[in-house]
Formats: structure tokens, C-alpha cells, sequence
């Protein structure tokens, strides 16, 4: 009777050895593939992080042309022309508004 308690036991522990190992390897698949999905979310996110700063660039860029006509624009003598255009235009509404 004992050996056959002894040999159910290592048949149990045999069997619980097993579901473990399964079980790890399932978790270790798991684990790869949430490892995996956070890996492509961050290369995502990434990449549109590149996207935006790119744009961004392109933007400043823009920005910076703008600017510079727009010193050229009233450093020239029609720039001169507008900037005593509006001050004329304060001017005006200033008394017309009795400030």
C-alpha cells in the first residue's frame, strides 16, 4: 500500500510539475506578447511624436520667413508709409473717441 501512495504521489507531483511549466509558458508567451504590443505602441507613439516635431519645424520655418518680410516690409519706404498711416489712424480715433 505504500508504494502505491508513494507512486500516486510522484504521479501528482509529476502532474503539478507539468501544469506549472505549462502554466509558466504560457505567462512567459504572454508577457512576450503584452511586451511585444508595448513595444509597437511605443514605436507608434513615436513616430508621431517625430511627425509632430517635424511639423513643428516646418512651422518655426514659416514663421521665421514671415517675420523677415515682414522687416523687410516696414523697413522699406512703404513700410514707412503704412507705420504713418496707422499712427495718423490712432490719431483720429483718439479724438473721436476723447481719450
Amino acid at each position: 500500500m505504500m508504494s502505491f501512495d508513494s507512486t500516486s504521489k510522484n504521479q501528482t507531483n509529476d502532474t503539478e510539475n507539468s501544469e506549472l511549466e505549462i502554466h509558466s509558458r504560457i505567462t512567459d508567451a504572454d508577457l512576450n506578447e503584452q511586451l511585444l504590443t508595448a513595444l509597437k505602441n511605443e514605436e507608434a507613439a513615436l513616430e508621431l511624436q517625430l511627425k509632430y516635431l517635424n511639423r513643428i519645424e516646418k512651422l518655426e520655418n514659416e514663421v521665421q520667413l514671415l517675420e523677415d518680410r515682414y522687416s523687410k516690409v516696414m523697413d522699406s519706404k512703404l513700410g514707412k508709409i503704412i507705420q504713418i498711416y496707422w499712427k495718423i489712424e490712432r490719431r483720429i480715433l483718439r479724438k473721436t473717441r476723447g481719450w
